[in-house]
């Protein structure tokens, strides 16, 4: 795929994320980032998903690792507004529970 993804931050406490691009196997090590900037435990995250345009199985399994480390320090990770593509394999899989209300 060329449309590579790209994590912009938007606002900083509280931190807000915009992906753009493809989340596969090839871009996923780069949700990293959304865990590691946003500091010590206690903070809150939004990642906003409307821009992707493109997800594999394994681009979703590291947005639901990314969600799962973020919980794990103790940062809460919103993922809100999905693609349709987005949408679309995570329904496949039964994953469709990930996005917040």
């Amino acid at each position: 795929m060329s449309d590579l993804l790209r994590v912009a931050v938007v606002h900083e406490d509280p931190w807000i994320f915009e992906l753009h691009g493809e989340l596969d196997l090839c871009s996923a090590a780069q949700l990293r980032i959304v865990c590691d900037v946003c500091g010590p435990s206690g903070a809150a995250a939004t990642a906003d998903l409307h821009a992707i345009t493109f997800v594999d199985a394994a681009g979703l399994r590291a947005l639901i690792n990314v969600q799962d480390r973020c919980l794990a320090t103790g940062i809460e990770l919103r993922l809100v507004n999905p693609s349709r593509a987005l949408t679309r394999v995570a329904n496949l899989v039964g994953a469709d529970d990930l996005w917040a209300a």
